[in-house]
């Protein structure tokens, strides 16, 4: 049977687990409503009505079989937890052998046991027969005859042998074993052989320590085998379980009261020293424990093999009927007859119920356990993802109502997956799963997952190129700058959208209003979205000379001695911060790096200027201006060594002290103005002088701070001016 059918789970979201202790095991009914009744083929075999059960089996598919000793009925409870009729109709005849088992009847049926075949075989007592139905469903007598009567001897064909069939079992080696009411347990080989291994026909309460088939029974009643062969018998009336050893066939007492004492005691102790009431079924569980259906004290009772005993489920010696729900030792029921194990471990009782008191049920004690939940990409996730949370092991169930819970929150519909695209960090997700086929009992709940959530990372990508403007012809190399882009990100370049190149850079030579795209694939964890892209227009520049031209101030090349021409470039395409070298006759002008350029001229020269432009795409980045010739012309003045009514100057050139002297003439000639300009018209000195008989002569003193250069001496008189030009040279 599928663990989910089985299985009811703690569950700490019902207040009726919440007195649940760990490792307890629970119980639940999974067919009959406690009404004595024989209905509900074909339909919920919780709302079925059943009689008096004296036996559980299970198949290898996980199929409860129970025997209804009072309906003359064997049913059948799926793993879907439907019901129906397997063997039997609810009338008390014999009928049926070589045909199907479904048209077959059978007269109070008690135990019913698997065989290692696969084969069910039924003690179908009232017709004092042991009957088979094969896998294939067919139906026929392997023990019994149909007259009634006592023991009729062994070591004859079983099925000729008188029998009146209560307790059934199997072993591994193929043999199966009957408690026949004829006070004996007997054993049918292989060949089908039928001899006796305990009692010897008389009822009573003897024989222990000696030989099994000497001793005396009474109401042998169920019957078992271990694994090493030795048979174990429930002797009903003593009060007690017996043991045949396999290695020597001497018969004891293993559990319960030697002398036959009924009650209930012992549990924590030696199974030797316990009271048992009316045992009607002993089990060898899948641990190897020995498992007692102790009936009239409405228990389950288990013996480890250390002997000592337990009860595993039952609460009280009065029959009744609760618990279900609950741990199993909490539980009440109403007198038990027989027990079988799933592949799984659980345990099926066939609760019998007392004439119309109590039981038809057959209920089920299982482990506390969980089902396992996995999400889809992952417990760890980014902050966009998507998750499908799974169910697994009990998904598919016939009846499954599932309920998804995030933080304790219900959330999502009726199904083993649920799926959401909001996930947080810390989430605690979990599953219950109830079972509608057994009641609508939860009986599953899931482990709990904790997600991990880690934040999301939004890439960029930046791109730097080697220059801010690009010039027509030149090549351009484009970086691609990634942010986030994680440890090996790719990088894909396209110009106007086709593909060029891939990698970090890109070098080509534009062309004017070229759109450059880089694209960038991120592989940082939790990139979103994990692919950007960058544009960038290019701006591409026309290449152009740069120039410069000179102008004079003043606005003549020809001079007198001792002028200042100043030079001023005009400049075209410089840039920002052109730089310039002034050139005399082709020779580099020291620190001569302004933009205008002047000198006093004393002889014929040429100057020049070579501007280096700053400025994007000139070519060439220079220019040299055209070539300004400086000549030395005459004044519209006197020269100094022109005599002029006899005025003169003396020495010329002088360190800025000289003479005058002269005659000079007209009505009042007696004074005179003496005053030195510079070229530009400054006065520098002011003198007025006396003259004796129109004579002049007069020293004049200029400041000794004077700079050298050019001056002009003009001489005021009634009679005239005279204007005379000299140099200061210091």
């Amino acid at each position: 049977m599928s663990r989910h059918y089985i299985k009811y789970i703690l569950f700490l979201f019902t207040t009726f687990c919440a007195s649940a202790v760990s490792g307890q095991q629970l119980i639940r009914t999974i067919a009959g409503d406690g009404t004595l009744n024989y209905n509900g083929d074909g339909g919920s075999a919780i709302a079925a009505a059943m009689g008096n059960l004296n036996g559980v089996a299970i198949d290898d598919s996980g199929n409860v079989y129970a025997s209804d000793n009072y309906f003359n009925v064997i049913r059948k409870i799926t793993k879907k937890g439907i019901i129906s009729s397997y063997c039997g109709n609810g009338s008390p005849s014999f009928s049926g052998d070589g045909g199907p088992a479904s048209a077959a009847r059978i007269s109070a049926p008690f135990a019913i046991v698997f065989d290692t075949m696969g084969n069910m075989l039924i003690a179908d007592a009232a017709n004092h027969r042991v009957r088979k139905i094969d896998t294939g469903g067919i139906i026929s007598t392997i023990a019994g005859i149909a007259a009634f009567g006592y023991y009729n001897g062994d070591g004859i064909p079983a099925v000729t042998a008188k029998v009146i069939p209560n307790g059934l079992a199997t072993d591994t080696r193929g043999n199966i074993f009957i408690a026949d009411a004829n006070t004996r347990v007997r054993k049918i080989v292989p060949s089908g052989i039928i001899n006796a291994v305990a009692g010897a026909g008389c009822v009573g309460n003897s024989g222990n320590g000696g030989a099994a088939t000497a001793a005396c029974m009474d109401g042998p009643i169920g019957v078992c085998a271990d694994s090493s062969g030795n048979v174990y018998i429930a002797d009903r009336t003593n009060n007690c379980i017996r043991k045949v050893s396999a290695a020597t066939g001497i018969i004891s007492v293993v559990a319960g009261s030697s002398s036959g004492s009924s009650g209930f005691s012992g549990d924590g102790g030696q199974a030797t020293s316990a009271r048992l009431s009316g045992p009607n079924s002993v089990r060898i569980d899948p641990k190897g424990n020995l498992v007692i259906v102790d009936q009239s004290n409405n228990r389950i009772r288990r013996v480890n093999s250390s002997g000592i005993i337990r009860t595993i489920a039952g609460s009280t010696s009065t029959g009744g009927f609760s618990g279900d729900g609950g741990p199993a030792t909490s539980a009440n029921m109403g007198y038990p007859s027989d027990v079988a194990w799933d592949s799984i471990g659980n345990m099926y009782i066939a609760d019998k119920g007392y004439l119309t008191n109590f039981g038809h049920r057959i209920r089920v004690v299982f482990d506390i356990d969980t089902m396992h939940i996995t999400a889809s990409p992952g417990d760890t996730v980014c902050g966009y993802s998507d998750v499908t949370y799974t169910t697994h092991e009990y998904t598919g169930h016939f009846g499954a109502v599932y309920q998804w819970r995030v933080n304790g929150t219900p959330v999502g519909f009726n199904q083993p997956t649920y799926f959401t695209d909001s996930v947080h960090n810390g989430d605690r997700i979990s599953c219950t799963m109830k079972d509608t086929a057994a009641g609508g009992f939860i009986i599953a709940v899931s482990d709990t997952l904790q997600m991990v959530v880690r934040p999301v990372v939004v890439p960029r990508v930046d791109i730097t190129t080697t220059g801010d403007t690009v010039c027509a012809g030149q090549v351009v190399t484009l970086t691609a700058n990634p942010v986030n882009g994680g440890l090996s990100p790719i990088f894909m370049w396209y110009v106007f959208g086709t593909f060029r190149s891939s990698g970090p850079t890109f070098s080509y030579i534009p062309n004017v209003g070229d759109i450059v795209t880089a694209v960038m694939v991120s592989n940082a964890v939790c990139a979103f979205p994990d692919t950007v892209r960058r544009s960038r227009t290019m701006i591409v520049n026309v290449s152009y000379p740069p120039l410069i031209t000179l102008d004079a101030s003043p606005n003549d090349t020809v001079a007198h001695y001792g002028d200042i021409i100043t030079l001023f470039s005009e400049v075209t395409y410089g840039g920002a911060h052109p730089t310039f070298q002034w050139y005399r006759a082709g020779v580099p002008i020291p620190g001569a790096t302004n933009s205008s350029y002047f000198q006093e001229v004393y002889w014929d020269d040429s100057l020049y200027c070579v501007m280096q432009s700053d400025a994007p795409c000139v070519v060439p980045e220079y220019d040299t201006s055209e070539v300004m010739f400086l000549s030395i012309g005459r004044l519209a003045v006197d020269e100094v060594n022109a005599m002029h009514a006899s005025v003169h100057l003396s020495p010329n050139p002088n360190s800025g002290s000289f003479y005058v002297r002269g005659t000079i003439s007209g009505s009042n000639a007696t004074k005179a103005e003496i005053t030195v300009t510079d070229l530009l018209g400054r006065q520098i000195f002011a003198q007025q002088v006396t003259t004796t008989a129109n004579k002049l002569d007069t020293q004049i003193n200029l400041d000794p701070s004077l700079a050298t250069g050019v001056y002009l001496l003009t001489v005021k008189y009634s009679g005239g001016v005279h204007v005379l030009r000299f140099h200061v040279n210091k």
